[in-house]
């Protein structure tokens, strides 16, 4: 057997439902036990030794995730000043950064990663990932100094100047209200659970879509939307939404 633990901030601690659910959807026989201290929490996978390369490619995709979720968005969000933007807002321009550039992002990362026994995530991305903090604040500093942060109207253009950036990689989803909640779908009519937990639920949809960058949202719950979400999703996304009952 090949046994290899993560370990990550306590307050983080549902991504680790994220890497269960990732070696569930392809299918690994895998044997593992969550646990934790005071401020950490580990999980401990093992596997047979035939699949642990394709665990460990599932490990280190996830990784990368979830280095660019937690911590990328908490550079920008601890160094740029949104104090006059609405709460919607935020959240969307903080996940378009996080989606800016991710690709090339997660492929440098990934060069980083050495699964030997173990990983402890908030440890690695301190120590081993400084390039990736030089490389942020190059594109902080061209976005700290652009008139567009000082008023909401202006927000919504560069967001959407970065979401036209973003590869699409959904050709459809469905989204639904479902028990205080959105669920979106693919065009496979498959849930697509979320990797993250946000404040709220509106925040968590939104994030979730500009993630997935979809060509066409069928939106069949715009009356359990707030009329700034709407207005964002709209300013975002235009003419591939779809009002559906």
């Amino acid at each position: 057997m090949w046994e290899f633990t993560i370990v990550i901030n306590q307050k983080y601690k549902y991504f680790l439902d994220y890497i269960l659910r990732e070696t569930s959807y392809a299918k690994l026989k895998v044997i593992s036990v969550i646990s934790e201290t005071e401020d950490k929490s580990y999980l401990t996978m093992a596997i047979e030794v035939s699949a642990m390369q394709r665990l460990a490619n599932i490990i280190v995709e996830c990784i990368c995730n979830i280095i660019l979720l937690i911590y990328k968005r908490k550079f920008f969000r601890e160094r740029l000043d949104l104090s006059k933007c609405e709460s919607i807002n935020k959240c969307a321009f903080l996940k378009t950064l996080v989606m800016f550039d991710s690709v090339a992002d997660m492929e440098e990362i990934k060069q980083e990663i050495i699964l030997n026994k173990s990983i402890d995530i908030d440890s690695f991305y301190y120590f081993k990932l400084p390039f990736m903090r030089e490389k942020w604040d190059e594109i902080l500093s061209i976005i700290s100094a652009s008139v567009y942060l000082y008023d909401n109207d202006g927000l919504t253009d560069l967001l959407k100047f970065l979401v036209n950036s973003l590869d699409n990689c959904m050709p459809k989803i469905d989204v639904y209200f479902n028990n205080g909640r959105f669920d979106i779908y693919d065009n496979k009519k498959s849930i697509i659970k979320p990797k993250e937990i946000l404040s709220t639920a509106e925040e968590s949809m939104l994030s979730q879509i500009i993630e997935l960058c979809p060509k066409v949202i069928n939106l069949h719950c715009v009356d359990n939307i707030s009329k700034d979400t709407i207005d964002i999703l709209y300013s975002l996304f235009d003419k591939k939404i779809n009002l559906s009952n």
